[in-house]
């Protein structure tokens, strides 16, 4: 596998494990790392703002009944 593409797999995995490692509705400060729920703009640990790149974890979607 080129290098290139090694480094893009790495850092897909990470955004992944950063994505998924905290429940819905909850996102991970920038900042400390600490997990916040979505309704504070501020984090509770270091009073870092959430900023509008930080992504809310969304809860999943129920599996549609065909």
């Amino acid at each position: 596998m080129p290098r290139a593409e090694l480094e893009r797999a790495q850092a897909l995995a990470e955004e992944l494990f950063e994505a998924t490692d905290v429940a819905p509705g909850v996102w991970r400060c920038p900042a400390c790392g600490e997990a916040c729920e979505a309704a504070f703009e501020a984090c509770w640990s270091c009073g870092a703002e959430r900023g509008a790149e930080v992504r809310i974890v969304e809860p999943a979607s129920p599996p549609s009944r065909a």
